[in-house]
């Protein structure tokens, strides 16, 4: 079953970082209202799926791998 990051409709840029750092972003297939986010990697079945490209599944992928934390 895929999730929000693979689909072509979820959009981590509009959220903004802090969001998208969380893992959430917006469904541009459904209205957008202030505060409701999607997470993005909750796998759903959804009728408004749409496959994203490769690289920007990738991309959102390496945004949403943990940080190593620094040696201090």
């Amino acid at each position: 079953m895929p999730a929000c990051v693979d689909c072509a409709h979820f959009d981590m840029r509009s959220a903004g970082p802090e969001i998208a750092r969380q893992g959430m972003g917006y469904c541009k297939s459904i209205p957008i209202t202030k505060g409701a986010f999607v997470t993005a990697t909750y796998a759903r079945e959804c009728e408004r799926f749409k496959p994203a490209s490769a690289e920007t599944v990738a991309k959102r992928h390496a945004i949403l791998k943990p940080k190593e934390p620094a040696c201090s």
